[in-house]
């Protein structure tokens, strides 16, 4: 709508398809790696694995079965306890692993060359924008609380990836397993750190992954579902809205991921990177700068919540399009972009 107000009909349209693109991207990718870790579950548990649908439905049945027919108060509760979950199997990791944390060897590494190939997952790490509206409604519009908000809502995260790059990346053991000298790591950094801890390091993996992915997917499967009724309710020109909890919208929104998900096992990575590349910089970077900019060229004496004027919204947007075209180069030329 907001796309459709500052740049018309093609706006909205790239919008549109920069949300489906994100949000089918991340399904796509959250029902792989959750199939995946239920299928070392059950390996774990059972001695043998279960098929990858087989694996993938357990992850994703119970989620989309809550979406659908739990209370608001119900769900909130169920993504409440995946949160609690995720922080606390994240602090029980990161203490696990800690005292094998070189600080010398962490100060020693160059991050700054690795940021370039890095940025789409980092877009992609901090993209809350979805909520932003709900936070401005909650907080009655009242700016200073907003950016307080805002400021501490990123400020846990950023805390938490910091804690996470020090344990990966100043833990010599990881390193060498990165690199190919510890027994199977590769370059995978979770696979690593699991080589590198005591046994109870494998199973908070697990379980943090597990949980996290689970309370990402409840999200976007409301998200994706809302959205793709009211593009329903819009298309058809039906006189009553087509309902989110639907059965056509709730199969346009998990079956072609799910689907994608076993087509394309082992993609998380890359998936992550064209989500952040693709979806979050264009929605979320590019667009809203354009947007305010033309919406500021209507109104300029209207309030404006965010200071830089014209040069901070040109940085927002150029810095974003400098991102698209650096992945997009490197995929084209091979380099598989940040993935």
């Amino acid at each position: 709508a907001l796309a459709s107000a500052t740049l018309g009909p093609g706006g909205a349209a790239a919008a549109g398809a920069a949300y489906l693109f994100l949000h089918y991207c991340l399904l796509v990718a959250y029902i792989g790696r959750g199939g995946e870790i239920m299928g070392w579950a059950a390996e774990a548990v059972a001695g043998s694995s279960f098929p990858p649908a087989v694996s993938a439905a357990l992850f994703i049945a119970p989620l989309a079965t809550a979406c659908y027919a739990a209370s608001p108060s119900t769900l909130d509760a169920v993504n409440g306890a995946l949160l609690v979950a995720v922080l606390a199997t994240f602090a029980a990791l990161v203490a696990l692993a800690a005292p094998g944390v070189d600080p010398a060897s962490l100060a020693s590494l160059d991050h700054a060359s690795a940021l370039p190939a890095a940025a789409s997952v980092v877009a992609l790490a901090f993209v809350y924008q979805n909520v932003v509206g709900v936070v401005c409604s909650s907080l009655e519009g009242d700016p200073a609380k907003v950016r307080a908000a805002l400021a501490v809502g990123s400020g846990v995260p950023l805390l938490m990836f910091l804690a996470w790059v020090a344990v990966v990346d100043g833990n010599s053991a990881v390193l060498e397993s990165m690199a190919g000298g510890g027994g199977g790591g590769g370059g995978d950094p979770v696979a690593a750190l699991a080589l590198s801890l005591p046994p109870p390091g494998s199973t908070l993996i697990d379980a943090f992954s597990l949980a996290a992915l689970a309370s990402s997917a409840v999200g976007f499967i409301l998200g994706l579902s809302e959205f793709v009724a009211e593009e329903a309710t819009r298309l058809t020109g039906a006189e009553e809205p087509v309902l989110a909890r639907s059965p056509g919208p709730y199969l346009a929104t998990l079956a072609p991921p799910f689907a994608g998900a076993l087509l394309a096992p082992g993609a998380f990575a890359g998936l992550l990177s064209a989500a952040g590349t693709y979806g979050v910089l264009v929605l979320f970077g590019v667009l809203p700068a354009v947007m305010a900019a033309v919406a500021r060229g209507r109104a300029p004496d209207a309030p404006r919540l965010v200071p830089g004027g014209s040069l901070g919204l040109a940085l927002v947007g150029g810095l974003a399009g400098a991102v698209i075209v650096n992945e997009t180069v490197a995929r084209l030329g091979g380099g598989g972009g940040g993935g």
